[in-house]
């Protein structure tokens, strides 16, 4: 965030991540992480 603080958003509509995100972490079963990174390069259609 501009002030230097984190927010953690939780959500399952992509277009969220795209309009306010400048990093994900895509969670699998159990809270495994499955990828992370910028949205561009992290959500795609190989994502499950």
């Amino acid at each position: 965030m501009k002030t230097g603080k984190t927010a953690i958003i939780c959500t399952h509509d992509p277009n969220h991540v795209f309009w306010f995100c400048d990093a994900v972490v895509v969670l699998g079963r159990q809270g495994s992480i499955i990828t992370q990174g910028r949205p561009q390069e992290v959500l795609t259609d190989q994502v499950p």
